[in-house]
């Protein structure tokens, strides 16, 4: 039997959770702006907040699920809102080659960013199964939709490949499941490769498998952390959202190197303290 999602009782202990921001954990916008001036010429990956990533490489710029906005809701107006601004604003954006989307829910594929985007013409848009008419229908001209384990090439030889994940995707109320979600690999010239990591959860052993389908080395992968505890509405636990301790058993099964936490610190969307999570990680 199909449960029905307890708005009522998660609405009311959600806002119970106590939001205490740690001492210098927000770094000024201007002082972001000039770390990224300061390195132009170098390789960096800018947490810009939730699951927002900024890359920089090979003179190439990705953005990652881009979601500026205040509110992670249908038209922008509804759902939760963020209690951290993102570290820079859409104005203070290089000049995007590629933007990444991992699925369709609203903090991650945001309907205002999409349709006020200025650079529709020259930005390639990489998604997942069923999500480019979401893009073309507002003069995008440059949209591919991927498939798990496949690939594209874009500029300067950088091979990018969507990876399995365990989530699920929604973007309004009859679309359940109707479009795919998915991670994405980014593999440099010089064999060194990112995971840029869709939300997902832990299930027995499926990220080893996907580490063996990878056939390479992690360097780097982003994982969520966040949004994972519902006990107090009766749901025990979630495949869909891992624990930061899951994460980083995650971040083993695949054989990263490198572990770097997100999706946590800027929205309530679940009953977890949001900074608590870096102190599990």
């Amino acid at each position: 039997k199909k449960r029905k999602w307890p708005w009522k009782k998660f609405n009311k202990e959600r806002k119970k959770v106590q939001i205490q921001i740690p001492k210098d954990f927000v770094i000024k916008r201007e002082d972001v702006i000039k770390k990224m001036e300061a390195n132009k010429s170098n390789d960096y990956l800018l947490w810009i907040g939730h699951n927002t990533f900024l890359l920089h490489t090979e003179n190439t710029y990705i953005l990652f699920d881009p979601w500026f906005e205040k509110r992670a809701g249908f038209l922008g107006m509804f759902g939760p809102k963020r209690f951290l601004d993102p570290a820079i604003k859409v104005s203070d954006l290089p000049k995007i080659d590629v933007i990444l989307i991992s699925h369709s829910h609203l903090e991650h594929f945001s309907r205002d960013f999409r349709r006020q985007y200025k650079d529709k013409k020259n930005t390639k848009i990489i998604v997942p199964l069923k999500m480019g008419s979401y893009y073309t229908k507002y003069g995008y001209k440059d949209v591919q939709e991927l498939d798990w384990r496949e690939s594209t090439a874009i500029k300067n030889n950088i091979k990018i490949t969507a990876v399995e994940a365990i989530h699920w995707s929604r973007s309004w109320i009859n679309d359940l499941n109707q479009t795919g979600w998915q991670s994405y690999l980014i593999t440099l010239p010089s064999g060194k490769t990112i995971l840029l990591g869709c939300d997902t959860g832990i299930y027995k052993e499926t990220y080893k498998r996907i580490g063996k389908e990878i056939g390479q080395k992690v360097n780097l992968v982003t994982l969520n952390i966040g949004s994972w505890d519902f006990e107090k509405i009766g749901i025990e636990s979630t495949i869909y959202h891992a624990k930061p301790s899951e994460a980083l058993q995650i971040g083993q099964q695949l054989g990263a190197e490198k572990v770097l936490a997100s999706h946590t610190g800027n929205i309530i969307l679940s009953l977890e303290d949001p900074f608590k999570n870096f102190e599990l990680f």
